[in-house]
């Protein structure tokens, strides 16, 4: 059985709105290597280039985004916590959802 771990990634803006980013593990990995190709073209160094990815993060001085995403988390868990019952986040956090949804794909109408 395949489970999936949601995290979300919660960046503000200058107006002090907040955005979550729903990601799986799966998108998180894709995110990691997509900012490893960037930070290697940033250094002009290739794949065929065998330098470690270690080295290139020490070079650039970036640490990785999914360490971002940790830190930022419980700070966001905190912000939903300070706001009132009626805010839709609390609502949702609160919710239980009856039924049961089938498996595969939806069926053509």
């Amino acid at each position: 059985m395949n489970k999936v771990h949601y995290w979300g990634l919660i960046s503000s803006s200058s107006t002090d709105n907040q955005f979550l980013i729903v990601l799986t593990m799966t998108s998180e990995k894709r995110l990691d290597v997509t900012e490893m190709r960037m930070l290697r073209w940033m250094c002009g160094i290739t794949r065929r280039e065998t330098v470690r990815n270690v080295r290139v993060r020490g070079t650039t001085k970036v640490v990785e985004v999914s360490k971002k995403i940790q830190e930022r988390r419980p700070q966001w868990y905190e912000h939903v916590m300070r706001r009132t019952n009626g805010y839709v986040v609390r609502r949702v956090m609160g919710m239980e959802v009856e039924g049961k949804r089938g498996s595969g794909r939806p069926r053509r109408k």
